[in-house]
């Protein structure tokens, strides 16, 4: 099976439904991070275990989250065991990112969309959570958790937990979730940037923060944080052209220098 979608929307929950469905014991449940374990050893070690019969049930399972960070070697050899498994050995990859894996992979799985949820399915869950937890929250708040969890019932809930115990009110706890909607955008700015994206997009985002003058200092300071960040991950050239394009202060400039930092990146630089 080939779970896709974004990061948040259930692909590894549903993949550990799936499993007890498939009359999966607890001791033939196997769960991978590719993202940690991405390396041809990994694949070696699956492909030992899969010679093994269940213990218990009638099935094993191997849950691979994020299986498109596994090396093009990894990948070449899990080809491999996905043809030539036993009958009662399943595979479950969760992706956000399907195109980054080999065509021969995609081709011998059952794919499995997923979407990010609904304003009012998230909203409806929020209020299940509150309910069996008997606790309450102001109405304001927990739209205002909705829109800017992106269709994400993971960072949802995450967002609940962080403010259902604040012992300010509705103001102050909007306060709260209004800067991390700030910090989420402002990254989504710097991939935008990163990545070379559409005008289009820069602007949808720019004008769903609403930022005024005060506010793009703090914007400013984020993308530069995120471009650090890549510059040592090791990918230096762009970020630095990037931090280059922000590394002056806008307190004079304001939302303007914010926007031409912004058209430099996407369409001065290389």
């Amino acid at each position: 099976f080939l779970f896709v979608g974004p990061s948040g929307v259930g692909k590894t929950t549903v993949a550990r439904i799936l499993r007890r469905k498939l009359g999966c014991g607890d001791m033939d449940i196997f769960e991978i991070n590719a993202a940690e374990s991405r390396g041809i050893d990994t694949i070696r070690e699956v492909e030992n275990d899969v010679r093994m019969f269940p213990i218990f049930g009638k099935s094993r399972v191997w849950i691979f989250d994020e299986v498109h960070k596994l090396t093009s070697e990894a990948q070449s050899a899990f080809l491999k065991v996905l043809e030539d498994s036993p009958s009662y050995c399943y595979f479950i990859l969760c992706t956000t990112d399907s195109s980054k894996l080999i065509l021969t992979i995609k081709t011998r799985c059952l794919l499995l969309q997923f979407f990010p949820l609904k304003f009012e399915d998230l909203k409806s869950l929020l209020l299940d959570v509150l309910e069996k937890e008997r606790r309450s929250l102001e109405e304001d708040v927990i739209d205002k958790i909705c829109e800017i969890s992106g269709g994400s019932a993971r960072k949802a809930l995450m967002l609940l937990q962080s403010v259902i115990s604040l012992e300010g009110g509705e103001e102050e706890k909007l306060k709260i979730l209004s800067k991390e909607e700030e910090g989420e955008e402002a990254i989504e700015i710097a991939r935008i940037l990163l990545k070379k994206g559409t005008w289009k997009d820069l602007c949808y985002i720019v004008n769903k923060l609403k930022l005024n003058d005060e506010q793009v200092e703090g914007v400013r300071r984020l993308i530069l944080s995120y471009m650090a960040k890549v510059a040592l991950g090791g990918n230096p050239e762009r970020a630095c052209k990037i931090i280059d394009c922000f590394c002056r202060n806008f307190y004079d400039s304001g939302l303007a220098g914010f926007i031409l930092a912004c058209y430099e990146c996407l369409y001065l630089i290389d």
